[in-house]
């Protein structure tokens, strides 16, 4: 039996290039599903620990306009039997980076702030603000603003006052959103060393039901009427979607969870293409198969050694993949929760995941290659004797065809070659088609989601914009910007805020007043239309807000603006990503409110000057400084693009990573595949060459049938592909937004283009190289 299974080894590893090509394939498919699985495993496990670990809020109600917090924590002591809190100051300000931008800041004053308890800030490195002038800046912002602890910032506030702050240290804090995404920055002083805030969080924690939403609700709007009744101007309730669970969560779950699903496939994928070339070997060997079986050997013996020797060749790509998990599944789970703004206590793997890891590693390939092994085995001695690999019997009943025609006899044969075994031709078919439709699928979801985010960036026609600071009215700033000669168009829109009111709910939003006929917003609208500025009582919702609200085109909506109650209608639904918009016509808005005590919002349709975007907008600063504009939060269109394709960091990254790996995977399955393929022309190679044939030729006939097979497997690809796509864009959409994705045609072409590139190049150039190794033997 030892002889047998030392042969059986021989044969499986005999095949050099093409054996190893494919215990590569197989040993990534497998490392990847084994670095998914434990990654999937670490983020979930330490997203929801390591949150929980901050102790994060009930709520949080934004209060504004209040003088002093002390005031404030008398009254909010009156509801300390239900809640816990901490009460903390916020301003919005900017920030000069270490590149010389401006970029949004939000300057938090905190009490106690060495020993917070509710959403805790933890220190990283550094040392404590210990007097004024000093401040902590959270890790992820550091590399927004170009700066280091020991460094001195410049802050400005919305009058265009400078001042400077000294970085003492660095803390971790999991409440705020990460700073790459809006690309602002967060400071954390003492409260006593706030000046002029007037906008205060306070920040619950329900001592019971702590994280029940229904009890948060009730705790929270008691809370809110008591602020109400004493005069307080409370702008927001924020109560999280699901309380207690971090922000990213649903977006990491769903993701990575079809990133495991997704990997598993590669594995399958890596293993159908080692089973593609255990069948290769079984049919080649089929004669000695016969010569075993004629001199008394049993099936069942033959049968045994080679499963033995493909058992060890299974172990040895196993130790091998745990070993490259091993040392991966730690650095990916680092890198995916870093984009969410959080880092890993443990990431140690329970030993029923090592567990899953094996059985599936294990069975999966050993499953997939019993039926070639079966197969070989089966053959009678008579039929390994009969003439295998000359005879084109049964291929063409009716050969009329190829007379008809005209086709050169290299092609002619070339497709005879390729027809004449149904079975690896199936086989090959199926494996390089069932790669290219994940490939294609996923490449099409990630494209289409990029394409969907870009025409929601085309819809905003201006490529500038800023949030007016200081006490400049619409006719000053107006008389200001028309003097700025990079200006080609410039609109100004109002900003304030809504409560939106349902029976006893009330829920705050922001509201948008764009100018009239606004021509620098072209809107995606999804139902009804935009705003009708002859129709004061028609108001426009983002989708996100009509999901919350379930509201629905027509349906009546009132809405509080300073005071003063609008009962209106909804007109239009219109398309953003991630925000919750009233759209309102400013003549509306000045009915309820003094325009002139609204945010401005000056959107700007410039002529660029010079070929840096970079130089163009600071020049376009600095003109707006010089003739009096003093500009909060300016943004550029780039800029703005990537906040929003930041906000989908995780999906879109995770996307790329399972593109590069399905195109590794399908890189080594395909060379693998078309090895095998080949290696079964050596003896008619040879033959050929007996009768005449030059290299040229034989080339040739190969090449053309590599090229037959890709092409057909290309057409498979893009019939099933299709079809998957469109199932793929709504299905993961609904997954991860609760909304599809649209699918997009032209991402769909981009997708197959790449797809045919890649096995087009690998297979051409594999079958090049094969063949040349073929003729030198």
């Amino acid at each position: 039996m030892r002889g047998l299974v030392k042969k059986a080894l021989k044969d499986l590893i005999s095949t050099g290039k093409r054996s190893m090509t494919a215990f590569i394939a197989m040993t990534l498919g497998i490392s990847f599903f084994g670095m998914m699985l434990f990654s999937y495993q670490i983020i979930r496990r330490e997203i929801q620990q390591v949150y929980r670990h901050s102790n994060p809020s009930s709520a949080v109600v934004t209060v504004q306009g209040a003088e002093d917090y002390k005031a404030l924590d008398e009254l909010t002591k009156r509801m300390s039997e239900s809640m816990d809190y901490e009460i903390k100051s916020v301003q919005e300000l900017q920030i000069m980076t270490g590149n010389g931008d401006w970029k949004p800041l939000y300057l938090f004053g905190i009490h106690n702030i060495a020993n917070k308890e509710i959403n805790q800030i933890n220190l990283l490195e550094g040392e404590l603000p210990g007097k004024e002038g000093k401040a902590l800046i959270e890790e992820g912002a550091i590399q927004v603003a170009n700066a280091s602890i020991e460094d001195t910032v410049t802050i400005k506030d919305g009058m265009g006052i400078e001042s400077q702050l000294l970085i003492s240290g660095s803390v971790k804090d999991m409440s705020v959103h990460p700073p790459f995404i809006h690309g602002c920055v967060y400071l954390y002083v003492p409260i006593e060393y706030m000046k002029g805030a007037n906008t205060f969080l306070v920040e619950i924690l329900l001592k019971e039901n702590t994280y029940e939403k229904e009890t948060i609700e009730m705790v929270c709007n008691d809370y809110v009427s008591l602020l109400k009744k004493q005069g307080y101007n409370v702008i927001n309730l924020e109560i999280p979607k699901v309380p207690g669970e971090n922000m990213h969560y649903k977006e990491y779950d769903s993701a990575l969870f079809l990133l495991r699903i997704i990997a598993f496939v590669a594995s399958l994928l890596g293993s159908m293409i080692m089973g593609n070339l255990i069948s290769s070997i079984m049919a080649a060997k089929v004669r000695e198969i016969g010569i075993l079986k004629s001199i008394g050997t049993k099936p069942g013996q033959i049968y045994k050694a080679y499963l033995i020797a493909f058992e060890i060749i299974l172990g040895i790509s196993f130790l091998c993949s745990l070993t490259i998990v091993a040392f991966s599944s730690d650095f990916i789970a680092r890198l995916l929760m870093s984009l969410g703004n959080l880092i890993p206590e443990n990431t140690g793997v329970p030993f029923w995941d090592y567990g899953l890891f094996t059985m599936v590693s294990m069975l999966v390939p050993l499953l997939l290659i019993l039926v070639p092994i079966r197969r070989g085995v089966k053959a009678t001695i008579k039929e390994a004797f009969e003439d295998y690999g000359i005879s084109y019997k049964g291929v063409f009943k009716n050969r009329t065809w190829d007379s008809k025609l005209k086709l050169p006899s290299t092609i002619l044969l070339a497709s005879k070659n390729l027809l004449r075994k149904k079975r690896t031709l199936i086989l090959n078919l199926i494996t390089l088609s069932f790669g290219g439709v994940v490939f294609i699928v996923i490449f099409t979801i990630q494209f289409s989601l990029k394409s969907n985010l870009m025409k929601y960036m085309n819809s905003q026609l201006y490529d500038y914009q800023f949030i007016l600071g200081g006490a400049s009215n619409e006719a000053e700033t107006s008389k200001m910007l028309s003097k700025v000669d990079t200006i080609k168009e410039y609109e100004i829109w109002k900003i304030t805020k809504a409560t939106y009111v349902d029976g006893e709910e009330e829920v705050p939003y922001q509201l948008i007043a764009p100018q009239d006929h606004s021509r620098l917003f072209a809107p995606i609208m999804l139902e009804g239309d935009w705003l009708q500025y002859d129709n004061n009582r028609k108001v426009v919702i983002s989708e996100e807000l009509q999901k919350e609200q379930k509201l629905r085109l027509g349906d009546p909506i009132k809405l509080m603006i300073e005071g003063s109650m609008m009962e209106g209608s909804v007109g239009g639904i219109v398309k953003l990503f991630e925000e919750k918009v009233i759209f309102l016509p400013q003549a509306s808005l000045s009915q309820y409110v003094d325009l002139n005590r609204c945010y401005s919002s000056v959107k700007c349709k410039t002529n660029k000057v010079g070929f840096s975007d970079r130089r163009h907008y600071n020049n376009l600063a600095s003109q707006l400084k010089e003739n009096g504009i003093i500009m909060m939060n300016d943004e550029n269109k780039k800029e703005i693009a990537d906040t929003l394709f930041n906000h989908y960091a995780v999906t879109l990254n995770t996307l790329l990573m399972v593109s590069l790996l399905l195109v590794v995977v399908a890189g080594f399955g395909l060379a693998a595949s078309l090895n095998t393929q080949l290696d079964e022309r050596r003896n008619e190679m040879a033959i050929m060459k007996a009768i005449g044939a030059g290299n040229k030729v034989i080339r040739r006939i190969t090449m053309y049938e590599s090229l037959m097979l890709l092409t057909l497997s290309l057409a498979i690809v893009g019939l099933i592909g299709l079809a998957s796509a469109l199932v793929g864009c709504i299905q993961f959409g609904k997954l991860i937004f609760d909304r599809g994705i649209i699918f997009d045609v032209v991402s769909f072409i981009k997708a197959c283009g790449i797809w045919g590139i890649l096995i087009m190049g690998v297979g051409l150039f594999t079958t090049r190289r094969c063949v040349m190794g073929q003729l030198r033997r």
